[in-house]
């Protein structure tokens, strides 16, 4: 995975490498206040962890890396200001050590990050199901959170296929239909 930069969108270039171990892919980039870039990476081959790596600015040095523990795909990281992270993404429905949590089946999950360690602390899991992930967050604007004691700060949008198809393909180049859902949650 490369960090790449463009000044008009179309022409790209070669900022540095973020990691290239464990047939990395997805990931998701946080920028926090004082410059520093997070990068949360999903990587397929064993031991399928995810991988925090962190930089400096100008982002062309050295990153510094952490192993988190657990199974995540299509990784969403966000840093709440408060020394909080949260991370969404595909995981295992059933936590804990499996031979293959590639193949078990999925939920999209809330976790808390713990930068230092990489401690994936699992959450809720939201209502999901077949193929699921791909979060997307919103902090709510501050009026919008008055009202009733424990009133939802933030939403929370993902793609799933649970109410369809009970996991089950209906052909060979057919996509299983999925549908976009929108959690309100307390962050």
């Amino acid at each position: 995975v490369e960090l790449v930069r463009s000044e008009d969108g179309r022409t790209w270039k070669s900022v540095s490498v973020i990691h290239k171990d464990h047939l990395p892919n997805e990931t998701e980039l946080c920028f926090l206040p004082g410059g520093e870039l997070l990068a949360l990476v999903r990587r397929e081959e064993p031991p399928h962890h995810p991988l925090l790596a962190c930089a400096q600015p100008p982002y062309n040095g050295a990153w510094k890396k952490v192993e988190c523990d657990g199974f995540l795909q299509g990784p969403l990281l966000e840093h709440l200001g408060d020394g909080r992270f949260l991370v969404v993404g595909r995981s295992p429905q059933a936590l804990g050590p499996q031979e293959h949590p590639g193949r078990s089946p999925k939920v999209t999950r809330l976790f808390r990050l713990d930068p230092e360690t990489g401690h994936l602390d699992p959450g809720a899991a939201l209502e999901s199901g077949n193929d699921t992930s791909y979060a997307g967050f919103v902090r709510l604007p501050s009026d919008a959170q008055k009202g009733a004691h424990g009133a939802a700060n933030s939403l929370l949008s993902y793609y799933s296929g649970h109410g369809y198809d009970n996991g089950t393909f209906r052909g060979k180049d057919e996509a299983q239909r999925c549908a976009i859902f929108v959690a309100r949650t307390t962050v």
